[in-house]
């Protein structure tokens, strides 16, 4: 083997429960509600796949016409058939930023997690104003999350 198999496996495991959390949120009205995010009662399947700076980037550049490495991105599923979405998130990205700004990892990679899902939930990064109201969306998610212990323990074994 490559000797990532132990990654794959804790990849999985963990994104079951990342998306526990996040489809807990979600579907929670009252969680919804503090955090200041559409309420989705039976939104459908979410999907959360963690990639390798190299794929996330191949993603970029053959959907968003960028073939820069960057943290997440989201694609939009169909409520009617079942599907809330896809979040792909970088490990490398986050591993490599949480490294150089003395974060932990799993909180980062959780961030990650957290901010696909608030675009998914129709928030937006790209003005100024909009960013600050997704930022503070965020921090109050992951408030939510540890606050309640429900927050997966992510970590890389390699």
């Amino acid at each position: 083997t490559d000797g990532l198999d132990g990654l794959a496996a804790g990849c999985t495991a963990t994104s079951a429960l990342a998306y526990g959390v996040v489809a807990y949120a979600a579907g929670n009205l009252k969680v919804a509600q503090y955090l200041q995010i559409p309420y989705y009662p039976f939104a459908g399947e979410l999907s959360i796949v963690f990639l390798d700076d190299l794929a996330l980037a191949q993603l970029h550049a053959d959907f968003l016409a960028d073939p820069t490495t960057t943290d997440v991105i989201t694609f939009e599923g169909d409520p009617a058939h079942g599907v809330a979405g896809e979040i792909c998130v970088s490990v490398d990205t986050a591993q490599t930023y949480a490294k150089q700004n003395g974060h932990d990892f799993a909180t980062e990679l959780l961030l990650y997690v957290v901010h696909g899902w608030l675009h998914l939930a129709g928030y937006d990064d790209l003005q100024p104003a909009k960013k600050r109201i997704m930022r503070r969306a965020e921090a109050r998610a992951l408030k939510i999350l540890t606050h309640h212990k429900i927050s997966p323990g992510f970590a890389l074994r390699r």
